[in-house]
């Protein structure tokens, strides 16, 4: 703050006016001591502020938006029909955070890539989420008979709102989950590129061990013929 303006905050005004005699620092000084707080919102507090919940219909593991289908890997391998996710009002996204009906994180939902129709790549992405969809249906057949109605309803009630405790002062924070959109909503194509290369890394270290496992079962089986 420069000097003219210290000396101007510190110039008693007139009585006649709001301050009634008192300086602009005075007056706010006074404030402070009567228990005053000022709000300060978090930068990431407003990625979730100003966005808005869309309900989508889930087909093939997708859902559609803005002209075009988005995919992520929690989708793929959700069987629900609907699922939630969230539109900012005032920009352009190139990930869309997405809920279960429950509002549980989903995982953040990307354009579907379109790939020519001899693109190896295509039919990789389309086996994975066709694995992902019947591991998800696999779980669910398996959890299926221990189902504990009690269990599911102590589980709900944990997961609905619970009465808040009266707020210190006036202070506006990210919630984790908020602070988590932020994150993924502002991943850097440098990190995006780590996150795939460690992706297709950790399935190259899958393929070598059920290649050296399917190699050994060879081996084996010559041993017994010889």
């Amino acid at each position: 703050m420069n000097a003219s303006l210290v000396l101007y905050h510190n110039r008693p005004q007139g009585k006649r006016t709001a301050l009634a005699g008192r300086s602009p620092f005075e007056a706010y000084n006074q404030f402070i001591a009567e228990g005053w707080h000022k709000t300060h919102v978090q930068e990431d507090a407003f990625f979730a502020a100003f966005s808005v919940e869309k309900i989508c219909a889930v087909r093939g593991g997708a859902i559609r938006h803005d002209g075009r289908e988005w995919t992520c890997e929690g989708l793929q391998s959700y069987l629900g029909a609907r699922c939630i996710a969230l539109i900012p009002k005032f920009e352009r996204w190139e990930r869309l955070p997405v809920k279960d009906e429950r509002g549980r994180p989903l995982g953040f939902a990307e354009p579907v890539k379109a790939y020519a129709y001899l693109d190896t790549d295509g039919a990789k992405a389309s086996a994975k989420a066709q694995k992902l969809r019947l591991a998800a249906v696999r779980k669910l057949d398996e959890s299926a008979p221990t189902i504990d109605p009690l269990k599911e309803t102590l589980e709900l009630a944990a997961e609905l709102p619970k009465e808040l405790p009266a707020p210190i002062g006036a202070l506006v924070t990210a919630s984790d989950h908020a602070r988590a959109i932020a994150q993924g909503v502002k991943e850097s194509p440098k990190a995006k590129r780590a996150r795939e290369e460690d992706e297709r890394r950790r399935e190259a270290e899958t393929m070598r061990a059920l290649h050296a496992e399917f190699m050994e079962k060879s081996r084996a089986l010559e041993a017994k013929k010889l």
